[in-house]
């Protein structure tokens, strides 16, 4: 068993690793069963755009989406996750759903072109774009 941690906050994360330590102290027998492991912490807020690049994973990927450089790097980071999970429809179904879902709820995290007075059909553009990408993964939600 390996327990991971994903955090994806701004502020840094300051909590133990030790799992038994975040575990309200039971009396008696459960004492002993307290699991005596640490979990792994993946902070999303220790990677920046270009160290997670390199980084050909689902994890460094997802980092990546949630905070994206620009417009162009969203659209990038779909077509990798198409080309990467092309054999694997299913997992390639829930990432859809996930990426369609982040989309809709904050599509104020697509950074926009320098255009100010453009700033809302830039952002509906690249939302859309990015939707028709998702629906090329399998996720028909957009």
């Amino acid at each position: 068993m390996l327990p991971i941690v994903l955090y994806n906050g701004e502020a840094p994360w300051t909590a133990t690793a030790k799992i038994a330590e975040l575990i309200p102290k039971a009396p008696g027998l459960v004492l002993q069963f307290l699991p005596h492991i640490e979990y792994l912490l993946i902070a999303e807020n220790h990677y920046r755009e270009a160290s997670s690049a390199p980084m050909q994973n689902l994890v460094a990927a997802m980092m990546r989406l949630q905070r994206p450089h620009n417009q162009t790097t969203v659209l990038e980071l779909i077509d990798l996750l198409n080309l990467w999970l092309a054999n694997n429809p299913e997992l390639m179904r829930i990432f859809a759903i996930w990426l369609h879902t982040f989309l809709v709820s904050t599509p104020e995290q697509i950074p926009l072109g320098p255009a100010q007075d453009a700033r809302l059909k830039s952002k509906q553009r690249a939302y859309k774009k990015a939707c028709r990408k998702v629906k090329e993964m399998g996720c028909n939600a957009c």
